[in-house]
């Protein structure tokens, strides 16, 4: 054995493993650690690594496994290894996470554990805590690293009786906690979790002065105006998925004293409400657009962000068996909110001819009953095989068209959102020949998108491109060029290569999919999943084209009502921009980055369009071009 792998624990949001390797292969400069966990991975250098000495931390011996040789610690040097990127964030604490130790041979070793918390009572390890405060320093939280520079006691909670909680409110995976400090502004007090996963320091912990008649917000304690009493303040703490009671640590950290002291601790339980979480946070530290980008990752993408817990689905089958002898299309949709837009789903499966199946992920228990329902009242009649998923929770777009994508059987893949109407599909067949011929002519895979209309013919979709605006501070958007414009000028060539398609609807061939693991589930609930895809597709050397033709109409944003309010909804697709513009701004910002031209004359044209009502959708039915294929 030539490495160990002991443990892997969160510490102040930073994940870290504790790790053995035998003296001889520790100067290999390929040697690595490496984190995986549903498609997401993180690897940390060798030469990132903090050692710790063996014998001085307690690691004396530890055994290969169960009844096996027990390895010196003589022949073996202990590292911390410190996973700071913003990716670990997609790290669930629920699920097992594989570490790897490899060098250039090969792997070292490799073992599946679960993220851990660290008991306070570890830090009185001086040398495993002077590893832990180089890595947090390391990793941009200079705050914690100064509290891990002192002496570190723990007092009861009633030694230090200037904080009054006044409440907790749980959302996804955030605990946003609120109090009173009796007196001034303690701007040396931290607030941490028992497991010592989440520690929020003085700069994250938002104070307001209260008049005698209520609470006015504000984000800083310089300035505040002092209340009798003294000032409220509001902090956000990371929690566990499913968590609704935890126990918190106040931490004083004098830097004139020689010692940190934690009080506690405190147990405090809280309601699961989003939408509150999202109004107390706004009104603590301002809205989302206003704030540093580092500050909204601390306070408002933890009660936005969905826990990644481990996605899984019932599977339900309808209508006929599939012919084995034809080739597929797995045309993928994903339903939340709203059942309704299953009418869609069931006038296409009226269109389509032999080849296809249509897989239906129900991403919403609220409206499982109601789905389940209606395709069951409507079994006679399906034509199509129908794979029905239920989802266990409300995984998110991502990764519920991921489930998708693994119960299909097709070599080509349609993802469809639920509010597109089709009536006319000769454009998905024609994407599904084109993709399978450039498979056999050995050419480029490809993602093809579809021009897409309003209900009033006027242009929905026609690729997208990715301007500087300045509604996100400067940075890029994925923006629908000719969007509200009138539909003619879409006369010309049917094929056009383009930056990107949204994923409204967009085909693509299932080894395309698998080997680029699908959207990512660092967005959020709908937004920048699709222009990602895309960009990823173009590095690995495929081509996005949209094919122009009639007949596909996008009720677009009529399936989200359900998500919450538009400003909440709107914080969302900022934290996804945000996400995407960490990734992706410097290479589109290449001389060689490709764009859509729109004319001058057009662009001024532009004008927003207001979504009909459900009413249009019968219209649609009644199309002249759906009535001609409808039995």
């Amino acid at each position: 054995m030539h490495a160990q792998i002991d443990e892997l624990f969160e510490f102040g949001g930073v994940l870290l493993a504790l790790i053995r390797v035998a003296a001889p292969l520790c100067g290999d400069p390929a040697l690595c650690c490496r984190l995986e966990q549903d498609g997401a991975v993180l690897l940390v250098p060798r030469h990132s690594w903090a050692e710790i000495p063996s014998a001085a931390s307690g690691l004396e011996q530890n055994q290969d496994g169960p009844g096996r040789r027990v390895i010196p610690v003589r022949r073996m040097r202990a590292y911390l290894v410190a996973f700071a990127d913003e990716a670990r964030r997609q790290f669930s604490a629920t699920n097992p996470v594989i570490v790897t130790v490899q060098a250039t041979s090969a792997a070292l070793n490799e073992r599946a554990l679960s993220i851990s918390g660290l008991a306070i009572a570890r830090l009185d390890d001086p040398v495993l805590k002077e590893a832990l405060r180089a890595a947090v320093q390391t990793a941009g939280v200079p705050a914690v690293a100064a509290a891990l520079d002192k002496t570190i006691k723990v007092e009861a909670l009633e030694r230090f009786n200037e904080v009054q909680v006044t409440g907790t409110i749980l959302a996804n995976a955030g605990l946003v906690l609120t109090g009173r400090i009796k007196g001034a502004v303690r701007p040396n007090m931290h607030i941490v979790s028992a497991d010592l996963r989440s520690w929020v320091p003085p700069f994250l912990i938002a104070y307001h002065a209260r008049s005698h008649d209520g609470a006015k917000p504000g984000a800083s304690p310089e300035g505040v105006a002092q209340h009798p009493d003294g000032p409220d303040f509001t902090a956000v703490l990371s929690a566990t998925a499913g968590q609704v009671a935890r126990e918190v640590y106040f931490v004083e950290a004098d830097p004139a004293g020689d010692a940190t002291v934690f009080y506690g601790p405190l147990t405090v339980n809280g309601v699961n409400d989003e939408q509150q979480a999202f109004r107390r946070v706004k009104e603590a530290f301002g809205p989302i657009q206003s704030l540093p980008r580092a500050l909204v990752q601390h306070v408002y993408r933890p009660i936005l962000a969905r826990p990644k817990t481990s996605a899984r689905a019932r599977r339900f089958t309808f209508g006929p068996p599939i012919d084995e002898a034809e080739p597929l299309v797995s045309i993928i949709i994903p339903f939340y909110g709203d059942a309704f837009f299953l009418n869609c789903a069931s006038h296409l499966q009226r269109l389509l001819g032999p080849g296809f199946e249509m897989i239906l992920v129900v991403d919403d228990p609220r409206i499982w009953p109601r789905v389940y329902g209606q395709l069951s009242a409507r079994r006679s009649s399906i034509v199509v095989p129908t794979v029905l998923l239920e989802c266990e929770d409300n995984y998110g777009y991502a990764r519920a068209n991921n489930l998708g994508a693994m119960a299909a059987r097709g070599d080509v893949l349609v993802l469809m959102n639920s509010d597109i109407m089709v009536v006319d599909v000769a454009a998905l067949n024609q994407a599904a020949a084109a993709i399978r011929g450039r498979r056999q002519a050995r050419e480029p895979e490809a993602i093809i998108g579809f021009s897409l209309l309003f209900e009033d013919d006027t242009i929905q979709h026609v690729g997208m491109e990715f301007p500087r605006s300045p509604l996100v501070g400067d940075m890029r958007l994925a923006d629908h060029p000719l969007k509200g414009l009138p539909s003619a000028l879409l006369e010309g060539d049917e094929g056009r290569r383009v930056p990107a398609v949204t994923g409204a609807l967009m085909a693509l061939s299932s080894d395309l999919y698998g080997t680029l693991g699908g959207f990512d589930a660092a967005y959020e609930r709908g937004d920048f999943e699709d222009a990602d895809l895309c960009l990823r597709a173009q590095q690995s050397g495929a081509e996005i084209w949209v094919h122009v033709a009639p007949g596909l109409y996008h009720l677009e944003r009529q399936s989200i009502r359900a998500m919450g309010d538009a400003h909440l909804r709107e914080a969302v697709t900022y934290l996804n921009c945000l996400t995407f513009n960490a990734r992706w701004d410097a290479h589109l910002s290449e001389p060689s980055a490709t764009h859509i031209r729109v004319p001058a004359s057009q662009a001024a044209g532009r004008r927003p369009i207001t979504v009909r009502k459900r009413h249009s959708l019968q219209a649609a039915l009644h199309h002249p071009a759906s009535q001609a294929r409808v039995d």
